[in-house]
């Protein structure tokens, strides 16, 4: 759990650093806030976080269908990942 923590913590910080830079399409940017999402969701599952497993999986979907060009940026888009990476990070400060 230690270890989870330390690490999530580490994606949470990336994340919401690297979000603003959503917008600019940036392939690797895109690519490198998927991988933190997809690796938060599969940490917390395999920690028994299934919450932040939940909101992660959103998260890891909305990113994956913008980088695959199913859906457009849109401040919308940006403010769900903020509130959903926010939630996350309140659960995994009061574990």
């Amino acid at each position: 759990l230690e270890q989870f923590l330390i690490e999530a913590r580490e994606n949470l910080l990336y994340l919401d650093k690297k979000l603003e830079d959503l917008e600019d399409g940036d392939d690797e940017i895109i690519n490198a806030l998927f991988r933190a999402a997809h690796t938060l969701k599969g940490s917390s599952g395999l920690a028994g976080l299934n919450s932040v497993k939940e909101i992660t999986h959103i998260a890891e979907d909305l990113l994956d269908a913008y980088r695959n060009h199913n859906i457009n940026f849109s401040d919308n888009l940006l403010e769900a990942l903020y509130d959903m990476f926010d939630e996350v990070t309140e659960l995994v400060d009061t574990t």
